[in-house]
């Protein structure tokens, strides 16, 4: 009978546990996804700076 109660507890427990990760499982990808964007943006931004620096001190040396 404890046993039994145990098992029905436990099975209960995770049939919960597996109904959240059911229910998360978009708004984690949607994080993962996020981040990946920003962090390529944060990259593509930084070789863009760099590109208009390199212009910037070519344009100014054919001045001097």
């Amino acid at each position: 009978s404890h046993r039994r109660l145990l098992l029905w507890f436990i099975s209960n427990q995770m049939n919960e546990v597996l109904q959240i990760i059911a229910s998360l499982w978009p708004i984690g990808i949607g994080v993962i996804t996020l981040i990946i964007v920003l962090a390529r943006m944060h990259y593509n931004l930084e070789a863009l700076t760099e590109k208009v620096k390199v212009l910037f001190d070519f344009h100014n040396k054919r001045k001097d």
